[in-house]
């Protein structure tokens, strides 16, 4: 709803050769998405109608906009005191480290835990692998090990590493022996593997940078 950083915005990004799409209240961005379906959404936090973690509940919600990635608009304050996405993840957890380091950092955040989103229901007796991609599998197990040892106390990441770790590797194993998904399988247990390597080392492994394939 700020037209000074509205028009910014769309002077940069139409010079980078796009089309651009705006609105200052939340409906009519809804209604302009639902439209249009454009391949991506800047989101400014507070709207005159509607907050924007509102509006990407919402835009998770519908069919024809839950594919469409949001980007949210950072105050410079921000981005100047504790940096953007850590590129350390690639994949899984980045979308939860900001806002951690953000509220440590003295600023407020805002979390949206719930998203209604629409699956594919495979065919009956068919099982379908949970993880997709082999990478997603191996990015999700060790990026849980790098996200908790970030953040948690050093009691709750002992808790972790005693209990929760080893269910969610075992629990990952077989949903993916389970669809017979023996790539993701290997890069599940990867991925577990380097994520408790980096808990007792602090040395953080990318199986994928390094040029591990599946």
């Amino acid at each position: 709803d700020d037209l000074s950083s509205l028009k910014l915005l769309r002077r940069v990004v139409e010079k980078a050769g796009y089309e651009v799409l705006s609105a200052t209240t939340g409906e009519k961005a809804l209604a302009l998405a639902r439209r249009f379906q454009p391949r991506v959404i800047a989101l400014d936090v507070m709207l005159p109608d509607m907050d924007g973690w509102t509006i990407m509940k919402r835009l998770r919600s519908h069919r024809e906009t839950e594919h469409i990635p949001n980007v949210f608009l950072m105050r410079r304050a921000v981005y100047e005191k504790v940096g953007g996405f850590d590129e350390s993840y690639r994949m899984a957890y980045s979308e939860a480290d900001l806002p951690m380091r953000a509220h440590r950092a003295g600023f407020r955040a805002m979390y949206c835990p719930k998203a209604i989103t629409h699956h594919r229901v495979p065919p009956p007796g068919k099982t379908v692998s949970p993880f997709k991609l082999p990478m997603r599998a191996y990015y999700f197990a060790r990026n849980r090990v790098f996200y908790m040892k970030r953040f948690a106390p050093a009691a709750r990441f002992a808790g972790f590493l005693a209990v929760f770790f080893p269910f969610f590797t075992v629990h990952g194993a077989v949903r993916a022996a389970v669809a017979r998904d023996w790539p993701a399988l290997r890069m599940h247990l990867l991925g577990s593997w380097h994520g408790l390597r980096f808990a007792l080392t602090g040395k953080l492994v990318d199986a994928y940078g390094a040029g591990v394939r599946p």
